[in-house]
């Protein structure tokens, strides 16, 4: 779905962006690194520009960078997941090779627990080893010892596209079919061993509890808040509970859905980033609110109960899908385009948390693409991926870095410390 613009020459569309964006020489540039320019083989020969789906701090402040890339353009070899240095250079000590049997094959998902790695995606098997799917890594990049993947080979249509760990516990989210679950799933962290009694199953439409393969929903985000699961996506139920695209749960069985309600609408609630900042919850994704405040794409909800907050009313015009927060500052990311009119401001924004919701008109920048992953590196720098080829005019394909006010190590998950 990020192919569009890469891929083939749209020559009018192409044009009516070009003369609503800003000269690259009025832009906020990228940083120099990081600047690896990363490749996908093309079936016609040759290479195309990659997408990165995920970024992840690691708590030494490396950074995992997560796609469909196979290489570097300077024919350096990456199987889909690589390791930036605190500096932002190739970490080149750590390369682990991610294959398929089939032609997809892609990581979607990150997280950290346990001094582990854990990776969710389309896939069959790591350096060599069968785990499809959703993987736990050493830090090194090797198999941990005593991981079994619950997937079969050759089970790409059940991407695992959320993840989120404790040191007991990974929540995997996605479009998944398997044993009890539908879209969502807890396995024991260590061995990767299913847990038969923790159930939230999805559901999308009118249907009847429990639901069938063909009407469950897909969770796109998870993220852990004090003792509970946020679950984002795209479905009308949880666990048979109206919840409309977002909701807090008990990560412990049985699972209990929490009274908490950010009312979005019940033709459009598909929830794809969250973001905590103390009490409050930014959620990013394509929604709306049929009643006032009136409200899409982007807001921000009380983390108990998922109260909206009135005095918080940005404006974007297009979907969002990552979310980072530096000190009171949100860099929101997604497919938006000229979300600072007349100009500017295309698919990466900066807003000030503590405001009114009004964009920083003053940080101006324009990606290509997509945007659907940020993370902070500790270094005064923002990594941004995504499936855009270039940043304010310059060649990135995918990976990009922007220097930020701060360098504090204040961006983790979000939700919790390294």
């Amino acid at each position: 779905m990020f192919m569009s613009m890469r891929r083939f020459m749209l020559v009018g569309v192409l044009g009516l962006v070009a003369l609503a964006t800003l000269p690259a020489s009025a832009q906020v540039a990228p940083d120099a690194t990081p600047n690896l320019q990363l490749q996908v083989p093309n079936p016609g020969g040759g290479f195309l520009p990659a997408t990165v789906h995920a970024t992840l701090r690691q708590p030494d402040g490396k950074i995992l960078v997560a796609g469909d890339f196979t290489r570097l353009a300077d024919g350096t070899p990456r199987l889909r997941l690589l390791r930036l240095n605190a500096d932002g250079s190739l970490d080149t000590g750590f390369a682990p090779a991610f294959s398929s049997v089939g032609t997809t094959c892609v990581i979607y998902s990150l997280a950290w627990a346990n001094n582990s790695i854990y990776v969710g995606g389309a896939f069959d098997a790591v350096n060599g080893t069968n785990s499809p799917n959703v993987v736990r890594l050493d830090r090194n990049g090797t198999l941990a010892s005593g991981w079994t993947s619950p997937f079969a080979v050759g089970s790409p249509g059940q991407p695992i596209r959320a993840l989120a760990a404790t040191s007991t516990s990974l929540f995997i989210g996605g479009d998944i079919q398997l044993n009890n679950a539908f879209g969502l799933a807890r396995l024991d962290a260590v061995s990767g061993n299913w847990d038969f009694a923790w159930i939230a199953q999805t559901q999308n439409g009118d249907v009847i509890n429990p639901p069938s393969g063909g009407t469950r929903g897909e969770v796109r985000v998870l993220a852990l808040v004090d003792g509970d699961l946020m679950v984002g996506g795209d479905f009308l139920k949880i666990a048979n509970i109206l919840v409309r695209g977002l909701a807090r749960i008990s990560q412990t069985a049985p699972v209990s859905v929490r009274a908490f309600n950010a009312g979005l609408s019940a033709s459009s609630y598909r929830i794809e980033a969250l973001q905590r900042s103390g009490t409050k919850l930014y959620i990013g994704g394509t929604f709306f609110r049929e009643v006032a405040p009136f409200v899409s794409y982007l807001n921000r909800v009380d983390i108990g109960t998922g109260l909206l907050d009135t005095s918080w009313q940005p404006s974007t015009n297009g979907s969002v899908t990552t979310l980072a927060l530096e000190g009171s500052l949100l860099y929101v990311g997604g497919s938006f385009a000229n979300a600072i009119p007349p100009s500017g401001g295309n698919r990466l924004i900066r807003i000030p948390t503590t405001g009114n919701g009004a964009i920083d008109s003053a940080w101006n920048t324009t990606l290509d693409d997509t945007v659907l992953s940020l993370s902070h590196d500790c270094h005064n720098r923002l990594i941004v991926g995504g499936a855009f080829d270039t940043a304010a005019g310059q060649l990135r394909n995918g990976l990009a870095g922007y220097l930020t006010p701060s360098g504090d190590c204040i961006f983790y998950s979000g939700f919790e410390t390294p």
